[in-house]
């Protein structure tokens, strides 16, 4: 692998921990020493706010117990009251485990959330809810599968604290550990899983190496001097080989806390170590505080775990973009999920320089300039993510004009909005980056970081987002793609606004530039076009997600035997998938869905597109269990539908099938129409 190809190897999905070497002499040091009352921990348990009721309707009840039966699992609703927690979970061995998840943790139980009816929002992370669910059990893992609308999850509000600002939840303690007098405080618990600590770096190597080294000074940086870290470090607590929650404690780790009489209520964040085990390369942060439980009390605390890897690493794989290696930013990737930063993500455009959002993918993770995102382009956190960790003043907002930015690593940083139709909320947000500082080195010698970043707020229009940027959905757009092909991935290098770049919004009908000559640190808003677009109604374009081709239907189905087993591959490899099932058996059924992204590039003038969706099999439409209906707004980006049906087999011959997807857009009467094929065999 060349050097220039790694991150999109690591992509920054803040997975693999490569922790520079370390002279280890065998040295036991537990820097702690503060004594805990009973009553103290008892003070620390969270109280209870007021609980938001969720309900389902009948029809929604019956839509998940089908859902669920057809699984063949257990029926059972169950309504439980618990608190939901937003977290990241990453593992570069895993190509979908960067996504933003969210379980519901009720009475020291965690159960992982997981909603039929679309995705959670992040802005129900903190929310004492009750909610009525299916819960299963698999493998010691607990899961509550629900049925939520999108209308009801804006509906519900959660309350976040600002960890990371002076004055939030860093505040006076009854009690402080030997390192916590001041500022930003951490306990780190090194976990080893491996049975041995021999040649492991000591506590006191690992407190120095974090506590004094480029990790406190990253943050220090990203906080504008708001967060100087400080904290302890514990001995290594052997565990057998198992998964740490950022929710609860394992036993061992229990007993520890205990046995020393460490008191959690005298930190602001909880950072778990691993060595070894099934979780040595990956890490895990909740979204702010969460809700964690050890020895019978809850604590209100951010809690992070970060993969200790290994310390025999190529010397090719030491940085992360030329300032931090792969093991500080991971580190301080995971501390920023718990100052309540999210992702970075990039905005893909058309190769066009007029654009509407629906013609912008968004790529997880794909801003290269943010250590929240890849990261190997440049370290700071963007300007939403250091606006929702409290870093940073809320941006002035404008409506056009020539404006001169504050570059983002400044303490004087200047940060702009465009709020084209005077709510308070903006549609973008303007920020100059330069090469100084954690953005001063790359891992890709010909970059030049100077210039203006805009990044698209996508939500802005949608009911529920507020002036609040915790309500936002934003992205970095690229103002310059160059690829020629029908979707537009990895068109990175130039995403830096420079003169004399034009980038007009079909939506805002703003055209933004910069002035001929200028010195990149002056952004122009202007009106783009005279009159707004008339409606006209395009065909419909529909893609197959994470497919670089033209026309991503190669005719394929997704296909599974029911009940779905665990371990049962989720995505065909072969043109025609081939389904193993007993078409003498009355019971016999397979499962079939296919994963669509739908453009929606109707211009802004015509409003809502309203589409429906069928499988048809030898000429009859198979009921579906997925939205049969669904209503796209045209500004708010690609939509990801998954369309999903069973269909009995019996009597059905043996051979090649054909289950043709059909959408159509009400609007206009418009139908994409496509064959999908799978072998039935004995």
């Amino acid at each position: 692998m060349q050097k220039k190809d790694l991150p999109l190897f690591i992509s920054i999905v803040s997975l693999v921990a490569f922790l520079t070497v370390f002279t280890a002499p065998n040295i036991n040091n537990l820097a702690l020493s503060t004594n805990v009352s009973t009553a103290s921990q008892t003070a620390a348990v969270a109280r209870a706010p007021r609980v938001q009721s969720v309900t389902m309707s009948p029809g929604e009840k019956v839509l998940l117990t089908e859902h669920v039966k057809r699984g063949g699992k257990s029926t059972v609703l169950t309504t439980m009251q618990g608190k939901i927690e937003a977290y990241y979970s990453e593992d570069l061995k895993k190509e979908d485990g960067n996504h933003l998840k969210f379980a519901l943790v009720s009475r020291g139980e965690v159960y992982e959330l997981n909603n039929i009816a679309g995705e959670l929002l992040p802005g129900i992370d903190g929310a004492t809810v009750e909610l009525t669910g299916i819960v299963s059990v698999s493998r010691g893992k607990k899961e509550l599968l629900v049925n939520i609308s999108s209308e009801k999850i804006k509906s519900i509000n959660g309350t976040r604290e600002v960890i990371g600002k002076k004055g939030g939840t860093i505040i006076s303690r009854e009690s402080r550990a030997i390192n916590c007098n001041v500022s930003f405080c951490a306990l780190v618990i090194p976990v080893d899983m491996t049975g041995s600590t021999a040649g492991l770096p000591t506590p006191t190597e690992i407190h120095d190496y974090i506590f004094t080294g480029r990790i406190k000074d990253a943050l220090l940086e990203e906080s504008y001097g708001e967060v100087s870290y400080v904290g302890d470090v514990t001995d290594w607590v052997s565990v057998p080989e198992q998964n740490i929650s950022v929710f609860f404690a394992p036993q061992e780790i229990a007993d520890y806390i205990a046995n020393n009489n460490i008191n959690i209520a005298s930190y602001e964040q909880l950072v778990f170590l691993i060595n070894g085990g099934p979780q040595a390369s990956s890490g895990e942060a909740s979204i702010g505080n969460a809700s964690y439980w050890v020895n019978g009390s809850s604590y209100n605390i951010p809690v992070s775990r970060v993969g200790f890897a290994t310390y025999q690493y190529n010397d090719n794989l030491t940085s992360a973009n030329g300032n931090l290696s792969y093991f500080d930013y991971l580190y301080v990737h995971e501390t920023g999920h718990n100052f309540n930063a999210l992702h970075d993500n990039l905005l893909n455009c058309k190769s066009d320089p007029v654009s509407v959002p629906s013609e912008c993918m968004s790529v997880e993770q794909g801003n290269k300039y943010s250590i929240m995102g890849d990261g190997s382009y440049g370290g700071h956190f963007s300007v939403w993510q250091k606006l929702r960790a409290g870093w940073m003043a809320m941006p002035q907002l404008t409506s056009g004009g020539t404006h001169s930015l504050n570059p983002l690593e400044s303490v004087s940083v200047t940060n702009l909005g465009l709020d084209g139709n005077t709510n308070s909320v903006p549609e973008f947000l303007m920020e100059r980056r330069t090469s100084t500082g954690l953005d001063s080195l790359s891992l890709f010698t010909n970059l030049n970081l100077n210039g203006v970043f805009l990044y698209r707020v996508k939500n802005t229009f949608e009911q529920g987002v507020t002036s609040d940027p915790m309500t936002w959905d934003v992205g970095l757009v690229d103002t310059t793609p160059h690829l020629r092909s029908a979707l537009w991935y990895e068109s990175l290098n130039d995403v830096v606004f420079k003169s004399p770049q034009r980038y007009a919004d079909r939506q805002t009908l703003k055209q933004f530039a910069q002035s001929l000559g200028g010195d990149n640190n002056t952004i122009i808003v202007s009106p783009a076009m005279a009159t707004v677009n008339p409606c006209t109604r395009g065909p419909i374009k529909v893609f197959e997600p994470y497919i670089n081709q033209g026309d991503t239907f190669t005719g394929q189905i997704q296909a599974q035997k029911w009940p779905v087993k665990m371990g049962t591959p989720s995505i065909a490899t072969d043109l025609v998938q081939t389904i193993q099932a007993d078409v003498n058996n009355p019971d016999a059924q397979i499962f079939l869905y296919k994963n669509v992204m739908l453009f929606n590039d109707d211009y802004v003038a015509c409003g809502p597109g309203q589409y429906t969706f069928e499988f048809i099999v030898n000429g009859v439409s198979v009921p579906l269990f997925s939205e049969a209906t669904t209503t796209y707004n045209p500004w708010s980006g690609p939509h990801f539908t998954t369309v999903m049906a069973s269909l009995p087999v019996y009597q059905l011959p043996y051979g090649q099938h054909t289950v043709t997807l059909k959408i159509t857009k009400v609007n206009d009467g418009t139908i994409f129409s496509r064959n999908l094929l799978f072998n039935l065999v004995p």
